[in-house]
């Protein structure tokens, strides 16, 4: 299996998980403390996602993730699972329709720009 294969399955399994933790019960909010700690525990393994295949701080989707994970909605977090989840659907079809890089270039690119960057420390 390559990165974009690796990659690609990590964010199926992040969206359809994230669309069974974004239902909350009857007042909009968590089901119970369990389902709250899964919420956050995705949320960070998205985040997580999201930054290693776009390395630009400044890209909208790495911004948006960046800022619905950086908000603290108590026992409504599972809402910002939804948004996070939808954002990735949108990704993952840009990624699809080639707007953006494909996974393994990005990665290769991050790879050897951090190989130049040790280089010039040993200098």
């Amino acid at each position: 299996m390559n990165i974009d294969e690796i990659i690609r399955t990590k964010f199926n399994d992040l969206i359809t998980s994230g669309n069974r933790l974004k239902v909350g019960d009857q007042y909009g909010q968590v089901i119970n403390e369990a389902h709250r700690q899964n919420c956050i525990a995705w949320l960070v393994s998205a985040q997580n996602t999201v930054h290693v295949i776009i390395i630009n701080p400044n890209n909208p989707y790495r911004a948006a993730v960046d800022k619905i994970c950086g908000r603290d909605d108590g026992f409504c977090v599972q809402s910002s699972v939804g948004e996070v989840a939808s954002i990735m659907n949108s990704l993952l079809s840009d990624i699809d329709s080639g707007l953006l890089d494909s996974i393994e270039n990005k990665i290769r690119a991050s790879v050897f720009s951090d190989f130049i960057d040790h280089a010039k420390e040993y200098e």
